[in-house]
């Protein structure tokens, strides 16, 4: 198994203001694999692997219709389900706890494609 997701690139370049930012690169993927139009992301945590680092995007959206998407052969797991699977030392796992921490006062990023526009009227 395996999360959405992928090779992660730079939007454009020379935005020193938000280097590192993966979020039009996440959309697209999202939308090439899921069919899923994702609005904004949450940066919840950057893991370490063999090969570089996995920075890791949350997004929730209560209208989001997850019957359909499991249909087209996706699964969805709960927290426990998670840590039975992997175990609760896991990365991923880590990375479930900090998106649910209570305490954390999370910011709705959006992409610079996405940002120029935000003020427009």
């Amino acid at each position: 198994w395996e999360l959405p997701g992928g090779e992660g690139w730079e939007e454009e370049k020379g935005v020193g203001w938000d280097v590192g930012a993966r979020i039009g690169s996440l959309q697209e993927l999202t939308q090439i694999q899921l069919g899923l139009d994702v609005s904004w992301m949450s940066y919840i945590e950057d893991i370490e692997e063999e090969d570089g680092i996995c920075r890791v995007y949350g997004f929730s959206d209560e209208n989001l219709d997850i019957d359909a998407l499991a249909n087209d052969g996706y699964d969805w797991f709960t927290k426990s389900e998670l840590q039975q699977h992997f175990g609760e030392s896991d990365a991923i796992c880590s990375a479930v706890d900090t998106w649910q921490q209570a305490d954390v006062i999370r910011g709705k990023g959006t992409a610079c494609h996405q940002s120029r526009h935000q003020f427009d009227a």
